[in-house]
C-alpha cells in the first residue's frame, strides 16, 4: 500500500481536522491551517520517498515518476497556497476547519486522478477533486457571486463527468475492461486480426477528452471559467487555475499516451482546439479589467499551449507539458497571491485600473506582480518563456509548423495584456491612496518562493526538465 501513502496521508489529515474541530473553541479547531499544511508536507515527503521506486497498488494505481511528478506539483501548490488562503480568509473572518478539509480531500482526488491507470478509479478521483472544489467556490456564502460560481461550476462539472462516464461505458462495451492497458491490448488484437475498429473507439476517446477538457478550460469547454473564477474566493480561484488544470492535464496525458496510437484522428481535433483556445483566450483577455477574469482567459490561452504539447506527443511533447505545468503553477499562484496582498481593509482589489501607481508605493508587491506577468507573457529569462520554448520545439520536431506559427502569434498577442498590468502598476493614474494590509510572513514566504522558482526555472531549466523527461518516459 506504499503507492497509496500520499493519498492516505491527506485523507487522514482531513479526518483529524474534521474530528478535532467538532468541539467549539478546541485547539485543533484554531490550528486547522497548520495541521493541513503539515499533512501536505508529510504527503510531499512520502512522494519524494517513492521517487525512483515504481510501485503499484491493487493493480489500478501506479506510483511511477509520471504520477509522482504531477502529485508533487499539486502538493507544492498547496504548501504555498494554504498560508495565503489563511491570510485571505482571516481578513474576512471566514476561516474555518471545513475549508481545509475540503482542500485536502480535493487534493487527494487529484493524486488519485493522475496516478490511476483504471478508468473507473480515474472517475472516482475526478469526482473527489471536483466535489471539494464545488464547495470551496461557494465558500463566501455572504456573497451571491460566490454562490453563483459554485452552482455554475457544479452544473458544468456534472456535465463533464457525464461525458467521461459515457466514454468509460463505451470502452467497457468494446474491451470488456476499463483498465487502460487491457483496453489497448484488446483493441490492438482486433486491429491486428484485420477487423475494422469502427467509430466506437473514436467516440469513446472523444467522450473522455470532453470530460477532461472541461476541467482544463479549453475552448469550447471554457465557458464556466470567467464567471467561476470571478465569483470564487481568490485563493480558491488560484487552486482551480493551477491544481485542477495540472490534475486534468495529467489524466489527459495518460489517456492519450495509451490510446492515441489507435485513434490518431483525435490529434487533428486537438490541434484545432489548441488554436481556438490560444486565439480566443488571448483576444478576450485583452478587454478584461477584472484581474481574475483576465487570468481566467489567460488560463484558456495557456491550455491551448499545453494542448500543443499533447498533440506533439512522444517523450519530448509530454515532458514539455509537464515542465510547462510546473512553471505555470508558480507564476499563476504567485500572481493570485499578489492580488490577495493588494487587498484593502479586508477586501481584495481586483480591478486592474484600481492598481494605478501601486508599484511605486508597494515595491515588493509591484516587483513580484511584474515578474509573474512577464513570465505569463513568455518573456526570456522566465519560466514562462522556457515552457513555451520546450512545447513549441517538440511540436516543430513532429512537423506541426503551422500550429507553432499560430502559437507564436498568440504569444505576442498575450504579451499585450500582461504588460498592460505592469504599465498600470507603474504608469497608471494614481488612485486614492489605499492603505493595504500588512504584508506578513504568510504572504512574504509564498511570494518569495514563487518568484525565485519563476526566475530559477527560467535561467536553469535543465534539472527540472530532466525530471520531467524521466516522468514522461515512465508514462509508456
Amino acid at each position: 500500500m506504499g503507492a497509496l501513502a500520499p493519498v492516505l496521508i491527506l485523507v487522514t489529515t482531513a479526518a483529524v481536522i474534521a474530528v478535532g474541530s467538532a468541539g467549539r473553541g478546541s485547539g485543533t479547531r484554531s490550528a486547522s491551517a497548520g495541521l493541513a499544511w503539515l499533512g501536505v508536507l508529510a504527503s510531499t515527503l512520502a512522494c519524494l520517498r517513492l521517487w525512483g521506486h515504481r510501485l503499484r497498488a491493487l493493480e489500478w494505481l501506479d506510483a511511477d515518476a509520471f504520477s509522482l511528478f504531477l502529485s508533487l506539483v499539486v502538493l507544492v501548490v498547496l504548501l504555498l497556497a494554504i498560508p495565503v488562503a489563511k491570510e485571505s480568509l482571516a481578513r474576512r473572518r471566514r476561516e474555518g476547519p471545513a475549508f481545509y478539509v475540503l482542500l485536502l480531500l480535493s487534493a487527494a482526488g487529484m493524486l488519485l486522478l493522475v496516478s490511476s491507470r483504471h478508468l473507473a478509479v480515474m472517475f472516482v478521483g475526478l469526482e473527489a477533486m471536483s466535489v471539494g472544489v464545488y464547495a470551496l467556490a461557494g465558500w463566501r456564502r455572504d456573497r451571491p457571486p460566490s454562490i453563483e460560481s459554485s452552482l455554475k461550476y457544479f452544473f458544468y462539472g456534472a456535465t463533464a463527468s457525464a461525458f467521461f462516464l459515457y466514454g468509460i461505458a463505451l470502452f467497457y462495451v468494446m474491451a470488456g475492461s476499463v483498465d487502460l492497458a487491457r483496453i489497448e491490448s484488446s483493441l490492438m488484437a482486433i486491429s491486428t486480426s484485420g477487423d475494422a475498429l469502427g467509430p466506437l473507439p473514436l467516440a469513446a476517446l472523444g467522450l473522455l477528452l470532453v470530460g477532461l477538457l472541461y476541467k482544463v478550460a479549453a475552448v469550447p469547454f471554457h465557458m464556466w471559467a470567467p464567471d467561476v473564477y470571478e465569483g470564487a474566493p481568490t485563493m480558491v480561484t488560484a487552486f482551480m487555475a493551477v491544481a485542477v488544470k495540472t490534475a486534468a492535464l495529467g489524466a489527459l496525458l495518460r489517456v492519450t499516451g495509451t490510446l492515441f496510437s489507435l485513434t490518431d484522428e483525435w490529434k487533428a481535433v486537438l490541434s484545432i482546439l489548441a488554436v481556438l483556445a490560444m486565439t480566443f483566450g488571448n483576444l478576450l483577455a485583452i478587454v478584461q479589467d477584472d484581474f481574475k477574469r483576465l487570468l481566467a482567459y489567460s488560463g484558456v490561452a495557456h491550455a491551448g499551449y499545453l494542448l500543443v504539447g499533447v498533440v506533439a506527443g512522444g517523450v519530448a511533447g509530454r515532458s514539455a507539458v509537464l515542465f510547462y505545468l510546473l512553471g505555470y503553477s508558480f507564476m499563476t499562484l504567485g500572481a493570485f497571491a499578489v492580488a490577495v496582498a493588494l487587498g484593502k481593509r479586508g477586501e481584495e482589489s481586483l480591478s486592474v485600473r484600481g492598481w494605478g501607481g501601486l508599484g511605486w508605493k508597494y515595491p515588493l508587491q509591484g516587483v513580484a506582480m511584474s515578474l509573474f506577468m512577464l513570465s505569463l507573457a513568455g518573456i526570456p529569462m522566465t519560466v514562462g518563456f522556457v515552457g513555451k520554448f520546450y512545447v513549441l520545439s517538440a511540436a516543430i520536431s513532429e512537423g506541426y509548423v503551422a500550429l507553432v506559427l499560430v502559437a507564436v502569434v498568440n504569444a505576442v498577442v498575450g504579451a499585450y495584456y500582461s504588460l498592460r498590468v505592469i504599465m498600470v502598476l507603474y504608469m497608471g493614474a494614481p488612485v486614492p491612496d489605499p492603505e493595504l494590509g500588512r504584508l506578513g510572513l504568510r504572504l512574504r514566504v509564498p511570494l518569495l518562493v514563487a518568484s525565485l522558482a519563476t526566475v530559477v526555472l527560467g535561467v536553469l531549466p535543465s534539472p527540472a526538465m530532466a525530471l520531467a523527461r524521466r516522468a514522461a518516459l515512465e508514462l509508456f
